[in-house]
């Protein structure tokens, strides 16, 4: 019995040590790998700046353009994301649940102005639609008002002296008795 619970020691020392090499070694690695993101997230920004100043013609790099097969710059994008904007993820959760709180209404209406006012020509084309629309209803109204006056209808002689509207404004407008149909000038 002692030689097996000497030799079962042995081997939980043995198994023990190897698993704190593998501890260091994994901590090892984790370290080298953060390095390695951090190594990456500088590099996306040294190329962002290299795109940035080959758009503006600063300079040329050989052809004047940059290999980006050989880099996978979306995923450099992101982690630069992640660096820069701490907050970006949680601020996208928010909205998202937001929007998942709304009602089917309020949904179409948030997404139809966030396309309408999401880029420059929506905003001009919605623009110049509601200038039309009140443009047209001002017009219309308009020929109502100015182009159909009362000479058109025929005015009931009581009408002009009725008790109730001779306080409006100093009551009904004149009308020459020419203008009137049936009197006068026709």
């Amino acid at each position: 019995m002692q030689a097996q619970r000497d030799r079962l020691k042995e081997k939980v020392e043995s198994v023990e040590m190897e698993r704190d090499g593998l501890k260091q070694e994994l901590a090892k690695e984790v370290r080298g790998a953060e390095q390695l993101r951090g190594d990456n997230v500088k590099l996306y920004e040294k190329v962002r700046y290299l795109s940035s100043a080959l758009s503006n013609g600063y300079g040329e790099v050989g052809s004047g353009t940059v290999a980006r097969s050989e880099v996978d710059l979306e995923a450099l994008e992101t982690r630069y994301e992640k660096k820069v904007d701490p907050f970006k993820q949680f601020a996208n959760d928010e909205r998202r649940r937001a929007v998942n709180k709304m009602g089917p209404i309020e949904t179409v209406v948030f997404v139809v102005a966030k396309m309408a006012l999401g880029n420059k020509e929506a905003r001009s084309v919605l623009f110049f639609y509601v200038l039309g629309l009140h443009l047209l209803c001002f017009l219309t109204t308009y020929h109502w008002s100015h182009e159909m006056g009362c000479h058109d209808f025929e005015v009931h002689p009581d009408l002009l002296n009725h008790p109730q509207i001779t306080h409006m404004q100093g009551g009904l407008p004149e009308i020459e008795p020419h203008l009137l149909p049936g009197r006068g000038g026709d």
